[in-house]
């Protein structure tokens, strides 16, 4: 049996696939469940580039956080990060794997509800914003 987090979100992936995309393939659902679930690799690489090219010193924003696996890998590197996310069952998410995994409890206020045109931060807060699988959605 998988953790509630991990039900809530294979749900929401399966049926997000299904009306999106017309995508039925469990197995590489499955694999995508699974890479956002790991909050301890760099899977995608994001943080690697932010460290080869000297950009992840200071603070970072990520914009639209999705389940927080950028935040949560930065933090478990060091940085400090934040993010901000418009969908609600992402951020459910994000706190029941806050409340399933002590180790991530410090990191409960990092990610926030919100939308770009409306942050709840002081201006220049943040030294780089980081947009990831975005703009597509806007």
């Amino acid at each position: 049996m998988s953790s509630k987090s991990k039900q809530l979100l294979r749900k929401h992936v399966y049926e997000d696939s299904l009306i999106n995309f017309g995508l039925r393939d469990e197995l590489l659902l499955d694999d995508i469940i699974e890479a956002w679930s790991d909050f301890e690799n760099d899977l995608n690489g994001r943080w690697f580039e932010l460290e080869h090219f000297g950009d992840a010193s200071g603070c970072i924003l990520d914009m639209a956080a999705g389940v927080g696996s950028f935040v949560f890998r930065g933090l478990n590197r060091g940085y400090n990060v934040y993010g901000i996310e418009p969908e609600s069952w992402k951020l459910e998410y994000i706190k029941m794997r806050i409340e399933e995994e002590v180790k991530y409890r410090n990191y409960k206020d990092r990610i926030k509800h919100g939308v770009g045109e409306n942050l709840d931060f002081q201006d220049e807060t943040f030294d780089l914003v980081s947009s990831y699988q975005t703009l597509e959605h806007v």
